[in-house]
């Protein structure tokens, strides 16, 4: 009797999404492929706006001194770290493969996973194809119409093994930023308290560091 209440006022309190997105002309989506048309032509536009941009400012960024060290090849260690770091219950990517997996992998699973990411730093022949395939998932605001994708927020799931490497590459990154001590804020960066940056995406922001072979 007591579940059966309270199961009454989950459901009272629980809001009920339609499962299909109307176009821009209001017309609402059949199928999947409907579905998919629709966010698709969606996110193009919103993340090819057409911004105004002046290159010239990339002159007046004083050059540092090159860092030859974030190119080596990642440890154990730092793979383990990485690993360790990522927080539990986190949404898969293309392999279903998530974090609570990763993180109670036997040291035999964990070593296989060293020598995967160390031979793709290695060898630029080795690649993964779901490192890049991003799946979109989108979660409603809580407001407006929710079969508007104007009204959803988009989330991108990567590849899980993936952001391994890209917990490495911000770490390194962030370690030249408190050594260059910068007096003015970059993002979320800069001189003042703050976490981590978020891993960058892979692979087209890091594979330019790997150290050929």
């Amino acid at each position: 009797m007591v579940f059966k209440l309270m199961e009454g006022f989950q459901k009272h309190h629980h809001t009920y999404l339609p499962t299909n997105f109307k176009n821009k002309k209001g017309i609402e989506a059949k199928t999947d492929s409907d579905n998919a048309n629709i966010l698709n032509s969606h996110f193009h536009s919103l993340f090819n706006s057409d911004v105004q941009v002046d290159p010239s400012v990339l002159d007046e960024i004083p050059q540092r001194a090159v860092r030859t060290e974030f190119g080596e090849l990642p440890t154990a260690k730092e793979i383990k770290s990485a690993i360790a770091s990522m927080a539990y219950e986190k949404a898969p990517g293309q392999s279903g493969v998530t974090t609570d997996i990763l993180k109670n992998l036997p040291p035999e699973a964990i070593n296989f996973y060293i020598q995967r990411i160390q031979e793709f730093w290695r060898d630029p022949n080795v690649d993964y194809e779901s490192w890049h395939t991003v799946i979109l998932s989108t979660v409603y605001k809580g407001k407006g119409d929710p079969q508007d994708p104007n009204n959803h927020q988009g989330i991108a799931l990567k590849e899980t093994s993936e952001k391994i490497l890209c917990i490495i590459l911000a770490r390194r990154l962030l370690k030249q930023f408190k050594v260059l001590k910068l007096s003015s804020q970059f993002g979320h960066i800069g001189n003042k308290k703050s976490t981590p940056p978020p891993p960058p995406t892979w692979p087209r922001n890091a594979r330019h560091l790997r150290r050929s072979s």
